[in-house]
């Protein structure tokens, strides 16, 4: 049986910076990163975000492939894989130069896909692009394209779950649970599996039953109670374990995974609103508002590590620097947070300074909104609560009265969408959260200022 022909993947930079060991998972196929790519990736090598930490691992792990070799004939990957090979430009192929122009770097990502497909010897090369609009434009040329799915989970009942269901359990054992020291040895439980650091069980035997966690610091299965924070209580045994996760400050992280409607965001809200800032918790922040604070441009105000990741910036030519306004505003409500907390005397001024950029950035006086990113072609934000919540922070510590006008202004804007009655609906909840966020706090400022 003949073996089939080898593949030709040509990566998009997005493909890289959304996963840096990508140039392992296409099995027994080639590799091809067009030289613009690279180029790309070297504008995302500085900073604390996930996409600079990819480039960063890409490019070293390039490095150590290539390391004396060249790659004018590519390089193996390894065992039972193909090769890596670096693209050099090369000029437009005649049939691309009517449609698509040499100024966008997804253009030259495109030629290079192109010519390996219709070059002697030709060889099917596909694109691979995180960007459907790309891929749209490599299926209009007859180029095969796909998006990057290795990281999607094939079986979503496969995955850990982190709690399981015990039947026929004992009955004087769930009776132990509710007495001191309200501990078991897992042993006596005859489990089929042994239980997970932090797994969480109900225990039950049809007239009894009982919800516990196995503490694998102590060795032990732990009576789990109902805890309420910031007033909300769990109706359910997962909500009562998600929230019994979130509030241990002895788990560093909780990951939570459900349909639409069952309470994730709102518990993990109500835990952080819940928890104590000890000393541990304020130099976390304390750390993060350093790396902030020396991230922030001493002439605008604002974050301008490098350009925009895809989708937020929708120009045809360069992308811009910037962000989306909403993470802007996470900054200045998190350094806020920290100021409140802690009284540093550098915050004040770094936060003012924050809000004038934000406005500078992104507000459009004849919307009475704010745009999506720092790009000029994006529409409305839509979700202003937390670009409010940093007006409201930025009056309330700074007290700069243009932060003041144009925190009143969304707000009339903000207020007619109030009025509008939402649609019924799985994960309703949490879209009238966010629409609900930042109103509380606008109000009472306003109100005091009016």
């Amino acid at each position: 049986m003949p073996r089939p022909k080898k593949k030709v993947f040509v990566l998009d930079t997005n493909v890289i910076l959304h996963d840096s060991s990508c140039l392992h998972h296409f099995e027994e196929h080639d590799v091809v990163v067009p030289i613009v790519v690279l180029e790309e990736l070297d504008q995302f090598k500085k900073g604390n975000e996930t996409l600079n930490y990819h480039a960063r691992e890409f490019l070293r792990a390039l490095d150590a492939l290539s390391g004396d070799k060249l790659f004018n004939g590519g390089v193996e990957l390894g065992p039972g894989q193909g090769k890596i090979s670096l693209r050099l430009e090369s000029e437009f192929h005649p049939d691309l130069t009517p449609s698509f122009s040499p100024a966008k770097p997804d253009h030259h990502i495109l030629n290079a896909a192109y010519q390996i497909t219709t070059g002697k010897p030709a060889r099917q090369a596909i694109l691979v692009s995180k960007d459907v609009n790309l891929r749209m434009k490599a299926k209009s040329i007859g180029l095969m394209a796909q998006d990057y799915r290795n990281d999607q989970v094939a079986d979503v009942s496969a995955l850990y779950t982190g709690s399981r269901t015990e039947e026929n359990v004992d009955s004087e054992l769930i009776d132990r649970l509710y007495r001191d020291p309200f501990t078991l040895d897992p042993t006596e439980l005859d489990l089929e599996d042994a239980p997970r650091p932090n797994e969480y069980l109900i225990l039950r035997n049809g007239r009894k039953s009982a919800l516990a966690t196995f503490d694998a610091a102590d060795n032990a299965v732990r009576h789990v109670d109902k805890l309420s924070a910031y007033g909300i209580i769990p109706r359910n045994a997962e909500q009562t374990f998600a929230l019994h996760a979130l509030l241990d400050d002895r788990i560093q992280l909780v990951t939570l995974s459900g349909k639409a409607g069952t309470g994730k965001t709102l518990l993990a809200l109500a835990a952080v609103y819940e928890m104590n800032f000890d000393d541990r918790f304020l130099g976390a922040m304390k750390i993060l508002a350093d790396d902030a604070l020396a991230d922030q441009d001493e002439v605008c105000g604002g974050w301008l590590i490098h350009p925009m990741a895809y989708d937020h910036c929708l120009c045809k030519s360069a992308r811009h620097t910037g962000m989306a306004g909403f993470i802007t505003a996470v900054l200045i409500n998190g350094l806020s947070r920290y100021y409140l907390l802690s009284g540093d005397e550098r915050l004040p001024d770094a936060i003012a300074r924050a809000v004038t950029f934000l406005d500078n950035d992104t507000w459009r006086e004849d919307w009475r909104d704010w745009r999506y990113t720092s790009c000029p072609a994006t529409g409305p934000t839509h979700q202003p609560g937390v670009v409010m919540m940093a007006h409201v922070n930025g009056v309330r510590i700074a007290g700069k009265a243009e932060h003041l006008r144009v925190l009143r202004a969304a707000w009339e804007t903000k207020f007619e969408r109030l009025l509008e009655t939402p649609k019924p609906g799985p994960g309703q909840g949490k879209a009238y959260s966010s629409l609900m966020y930042g109103c509380p706090e606008t109000i009472g400022l306003l109100a005091k200022r009016s």
